[in-house]
């Protein structure tokens, strides 16, 4: 079995944990942003293949219950997918219609693929070139500190998303390391 697309990438230039985030200006449900928006603070880049899927729908879920302590540990939360702007506010709509849930963090609207491309987060894995299921998480410095890729059907654990986060501040704060669990 092959998985080789013909699509090519120069990984070279994809990020890697230790390195600068690359750049980034995007329209989002809350308008214009960019990674240096984010300067001074945590960041999680939370990409995701489509907006109206179910897995996608319940992290998104998720995460908005676990905002007010991803809050407390100081981290910004940021969607991105390819899918455009009223696509994603639609989509919003509906997970507040349906589930009584407000999302509060903006989602990129990644129509061109740019960010996704440069993140290295662009699937192979569909013929539509969706974002893959991917987290980033970049700190204050907008340093690439943990990349975490998963197959498009399965769902993310938003408690070890949590614990990585911990685990990166308590072992920054300490000079320490972080063992298992």
């Amino acid at each position: 079995m092959s998985f080789e697309s013909g699509i090519n990438y120069d990984i070279n230039n994809l990020p890697s944990i230790g390195q600068q985030a690359p750049h980034f200006k995007g329209l989002s449900t809350k308008g214009d942003i960019t990674l240096d928006d984010y300067k001074g603070q945590w960041m999680l880049l939370f990409a995701y293949p489509s907006d109206f899927s179910p897995v996608s729908t319940s992290e998104f879920i998720t995460l908005q219950e676990n905002c007010n302590e991803l809050k407390d540990l100081q981290i910004s939360v940021v969607g991105l997918s390819v899918d455009s702007i009223s696509s994603h506010i639609a989509w919003l709509k509906s997970i507040e219609s349906s589930f009584n849930i407000n999302i509060e963090f903006p989602l990129i609207a990644d129509s061109s693929k740019q960010i996704s491309k440069n993140y290295g987060i662009l699937s192979k894995e569909d013929a539509h070139q969706s974002a893959t299921r991917a987290i980033l998480i970049i700190d204050d410095n907008l340093v690439v500190r943990s990349i975490m890729y998963y197959p498009t059907s399965i769902g993310r654990n938003v408690n070890e998303i949590i614990r990585i986060i911990k685990a990166l501040k308590t072992t920054d704060e300490n000079d320490s390391i972080a063992p298992e669990n």
